[in-house]
């Protein structure tokens, strides 16, 4: 909502974008434009055209000045953020040069292809603090078939392999995805392979959608259209699973303590602030307005499908720009 309540020209690129006018302490920056990659839905490669990358340089001056601003948390973006490259610089050396450079700044970063998810990444993020523990690297089917259709480049036995290497070597990691049923093709067993493959890795949040036609994109040609109820009837097969993992997943995490930004008052509830972890869990819990942009400790106590209600552990010092 707060997005498309803004005016952005399309297609166009941007700097960064401040999360909202009300939340200056978060931000979004761009690292590359573009993509080399060909997935048969994607209409990002007609409109961006080939990937382009920001020089090392260049976006330590931007982060400088954010971090100057105010801001607590940088959220790096790119359609295959971890195919940077400039010179000699890879995507791990600059995430390393960043956690070094900023240790009292958050980082994330979307959106990780599978393919190109290699161990230096996860080393780097597991040696710094401030890599927060949240990694969204969609998988998009779990049928071997679709994702080949879908040429995506890897198989679901690569893409869980990597899933367990990533948990294994960053504690309390959480793993975010991209998943499209009702793909060209797509059968009541590629679906339910898809299904299975939620149930294996136990995504920690889903983006779900069904498959929606995009003009000029090889998808729209493929035979075997799967019809729009079908299609519809898997997403909430998809949703009503995800919703059900979730809950089991945050009932799990009840007892922890984690670090939390906090974003402002809660909408619902007296004297209640919403924050939001290190894995990008939503969380709420009571505090006074100065805690708003200060990173905290809090113990979650309670837990929905969607967020958690914690208590505050730890008050740590104020330190807003």
């Amino acid at each position: 909502e707060q997005v498309t309540n803004r005016s952005f020209d399309s297609y166009e690129s941007y700097e960064y974008v401040h999360e909202a006018k009300d939340n200056l302490f978060k931000s979004y920056l761009p690292i590359q434009t573009g993509c080399n990659f060909n997935c048969t839905y994607c209409i990002v490669p007609a409109v961006k055209g080939r990937e382009i990358n920001h020089s090392p340089e260049k976006l330590h001056s931007k982060v400088d000045s954010l971090v100057k601003s105010g801001v607590r948390e940088v959220t790096l973006l790119g359609q295959t953020i971890n195919s940077y490259r400039w010179e000699k610089t890879r995507f791990a050396d600059l995430l390393e040069s960043l956690a070094l450079r900023y240790p009292d700044t958050w980082f994330r970063f979307l959106t990780s292809h599978p393919v190109l998810f290699d161990l230096r990444i996860i080393d780097v993020m597991s040696r710094y603090d401030n890599l927060c523990p949240f990694i969204h690297i969609p998988a998009q089917s779990g049928s071997d078939k679709i994702l080949k259709s879908m040429k995506r480049g890897y198989t679901v036995s690569k893409y869980l392999d990597l899933i367990a290497t990533i948990r294994t070597k960053i504690p309390k990691v959480c793993i975010s995805t991209d998943m499209i049923c009702g793909f060209p093709g797509e059968t009541e067993d590629d679906f339910n392979d898809s299904l299975d493959l939620m149930k294996k890795v136990r995504f920690e949040t889903a983006f779900m959608f069904f498959y929606s036609e995009r003009k000029n994109t090889v998808a729209t040609a493929m035979l075997d259209s799967v019809p729009m109820e079908i299609r519809k009837k898997r997403l909430q097969q998809m949703i009503d699973l995800q919703m059900d993992l979730q809950s089991t997943i945050y009932q799990e995490r009840l007892g922890d303590t984690v670090e939390v930004l906090v974003e402002g008052r809660a909408r619902r509830g007296k004297d209640f602030l919403k924050a939001r972890s290190t894995g990008n869990f939503p969380v709420f819990f009571e505090g006074g307005s100065d805690l708003v942009g200060t990173i905290q400790k809090v113990r979650l106590i309670h837990s929905s499908s969607h967020s958690f209600k914690a208590e505050l552990v730890e008050r740590e010092a104020i330190n807003n720009v």
